[in-house]
């Protein structure tokens, strides 16, 4: 197994709490027990592969496997499905509320964007709203699917079908949601550095009115952002602590090792990119739809050869819809791609710069404001590098399980 912003970020918070309140409200008492081997894992793993996949390491290839053998929501559905029938599924259904909320958090996130983008520069505005808009598509794609699941509870064709649609979409929430949370890591990162530095313009700037340079507003301005960046971090923290501990109670672990749990940097995989094949991934799409497998012959019953008709040109319909998402999603990749290549340049071009940063440095050869600018654009260059991986990597999840059913056609 391979193991591998400021101003609104209680909007942000709020955001990736409700986004974890749909895959974590159907949890019940299950506490599987980490050292028994399941004997179904071992048909297709080995014993070492279960002694990592129970360790405090967490890789972001591990989902699918902690997903089925370990989560309590996964579990849950899986024992509804079996032994209680559709009808405790659909009385498990997401309420007409929850999704309300979802919505109202989507019209909160559209507000505080407009907000950032009036009140900050474009560059620095879009690094800071670009969280916001992750979140903002990871919430509108879940409402989507809550919203499908709700109408579609009694009409699955079977109970594997329904098992194996509710576990990809709890498996692309968990994605979004592990790739949300290293996001969060670099932020902290980010506004870390952006402290130390507002603390150093504050300084700088009550000396500097000794020598006239500077003013009260100056020093009242640069205390203020200051402490609205050591606020900021706080909220980061608070953040990153909330995700990772929703992440690591969706996949099974106790809840006590929420500090021990360690997370690693995803890789690209390159692997399904190279195995992309866009025709047979839109054949697999469309027979793993949920929509398009609950139109059969019964859903057209006493209409005859008029039933049948409408019932071919309903699946047509649907397939054309898919092969259009499909070919979004495939482009998507591409674009992604792109960016990502893109900034492998410029993580070349940020070492030359950081290079040349230091030695002039170390040198006496850059004025404290240059100095100052310097900082923050190599910040900025840093966070951009990591945004357009995680992007890409999220475009191919995003894919991925688009071509196993989870895919917005509506």
């Amino acid at each position: 197994m391979k193991k591998k912003v400021n101003i609104k970020n209680k909007i942000l918070f709020f955001t990736i709490t409700i986004l974890f309140s749909y895959i974590t409200c159907f949890s019940n008492s299950f506490s599987p027990s980490s050292g028994d081997i399941d004997l179904k894992y071992l048909k297709n793993h080995t014993k070492e592969e279960w002694n990592l996949l129970i360790d405090n390491d967490l890789y972001f290839d591990e989902i699918n496997d902690r997903l089925e053998y370990f989560s309590p929501t996964f579990k849950n559905y899986y024992n509804n499905a079996y032994n209680t029938g559709y009808a405790s599924l659909l009385a498990n259904g997401v309420d007409e509320i929850t999704i309300n909320g979802f919505k109202d958090t989507v019209e909160t996130l559209n507000i505080s964007i407009l907000l950032i983008r009036k009140v900050y520069p474009p560059d620095q505005a879009e690094i800071l709203v670009a969280p916001l808009l992750i979140q903002k598509k990871a919430l509108n794609k879940n409402i989507s699917q809550m919203i499908k699941v709700n109408n579609y509870l009694y009409n699955m064709i079977d109970n594997n079908i329904q098992i194996g649609y509710i576990k990809n979409v709890l498996a692309k929430s968990m994605e979004t949601a592990y790739v949300s949370y290293m996001q969060l890591l670099i932020y902290k990162n980010m506004l870390s550095k952006q402290v130390e530095l507002y603390d150093r313009i504050y300084k700088i700037n009550i000396t500097n009115k000794q020598i006239g340079l500077s003013t009260d507003y100056d020093i009242n301005n640069a205390y203020a952002n200051y402490l609205t960046s050591i606020s900021t971090l706080d909220q980061i923290n608070k953040q990153t602590y909330s995700v990772k501990k929703q992440i690591i109670l969706t996949l099974g672990f106790d809840l006590e090792k929420v500090d021990l749990i360690n997370f690693f940097e995803p890789d690209i995989d390159i692997n399904y990119l190279l195995s992309i094949d866009k025709d047979s991934d839109f054949e697999s799409a469309y027979n793993s739809n949920i929509t398009y497998r609950s139109y059969t012959k019964s859903s057209f019953k006493g209409k005859g050869e008029t039933g049948l008709i409408q019932l071919e040109e309903m699946r047509n319909y649907l397939k054309e819809k898919i092969k259009i998402k499909i070919d979004e999603l495939y482009y998507n990749i591409e674009s992604k791609h792109k960016e990502y290549d893109a900034s492998i340049v410029g993580m070349q071009v940020y070492q030359i710069n950081f290079n040349s940063y230091l030695l002039k440095k170390d040198n006496g050869l850059l004025s404290v404001s240059n100095d100052l600018a310097l900082s923050l654009q190599l910040i900025n260059e840093e966070l951009n590098i990591y945004v357009a991986k995680y992007n890409f990597i999220q475009a191919l999840s995003t894919y991925k399980y688009a071509t196993l059913g989870v895919i917005d056609i509506d």
